[in-house]
């Protein structure tokens, strides 16, 4: 006897995702791997992630990208030129009956593609519109540019790193790394994705849309666990010389003649 496959929790709902960050996709590809419907719009040109890599055999393909695939896997696409006033208004359309909307323009780009929260309410008061950008909708930084690596550098990560046990033979030395995957744009599309679901689940009470806004680098910051109880607890910045240790004692990796040692005691 067949079974029948279980019903996803947001097949019914729909969402139109236009951003050309990783964030912001990988928002969406979430909510779709939840069953929502998500129909990626994309320049002529095609998403930027099409022309990232990697690629089989390292020859570039826009069709072939695993970055590409990895972001919009299950998602719907559909080009639309928006210098052209007929491609607006079928976005304009797309966006009228959908469930979420999830983007990551400049604000003053948002007002003018009429993907801002205002808009987006007036058109239909019931989507949920989720703006993934670098620094938010407000503050001094609202209308900046920014990829992951400055995200990593002003959230605290890449100061942070090395962590143990590069920090015990000379952290000072170290420069700022910069980690090997776009963590802040992941996590930012993780905390979005969690955000547009409690959104929502308050528009199934309420019955009016919301407006989620993530900012990356408060999402990077929030991540730094360490150094903002130091800063909380101490009023200082953690700086990078050797600090042995955390939590009971001894807890430390420390240098040795092959390799690195290891000694954690489990309770104190």
């Amino acid at each position: 006897m067949l079974k029948s496959r279980p019903v996803r929790p947001l097949a019914e709902l729909t969402l139109v995702e236009h951003a050309d960050s990783i964030g912001a996709a990988y928002c969406a590809r979430l909510l779709g791997d939840a069953g929502i419907n998500v129909i990626k719009v994309e320049p002529p040109q095609g998403d930027p992630s099409r022309h990232r890599g990697p690629y089989p055999d390292g020859m570039p393909h826009p069709e072939k990208s695993g970055l590409f695939h990895y972001l919009n896997a299950g998602k719907q696409s559909v080009t639309l030129d928006l210098e052209q006033a007929a491609d607006v208004d079928k976005l304009m359309n797309v966006v009228r009956s959908a469930d979420v909307l999830v983007e990551s323009n400049p604000s003053s780009t948002a007002r003018k593609l009429g993907l801002d929260w205002g808009t987006v309410q007036k058109l239909n008061p019931c989507t949920v519109v989720t703006s993934v950008t670098p620094f938010g909708q407000d503050g001094p930084y609202r209308d900046y540019a920014a990829d992951d690596l400055v995200i990593a550098c002003m959230g605290g990560l890449a100061y942070a790193t090395p962590g143990f046990p590069d920090e015990t033979v000379g952290g000072m030395e170290e420069p700022p790394l910069r980690p090997a995957t776009p963590v802040a744009e992941l996590a930012s599309g993780v905390a979005a994705a969690t955000a547009t679901l409690m959104a929502l689940m308050a528009r199934g009470r309420t019955g009016r849309g919301r407006h989620v806004d993530v900012s990356q680098l408060a999402t990077m910051a929030a991540l730094m666990a360490w150094d903002v109880g130091t800063a909380s607890y101490l009023g200082v910045a953690k700086g990078r010389p050797p600090e042995l240790g955390s939590g009971p004692m001894p807890n430390v990796y420390l240098p040795c003649k092959d390799g690195y040692v290891a000694m954690v005691a489990f309770t104190d």
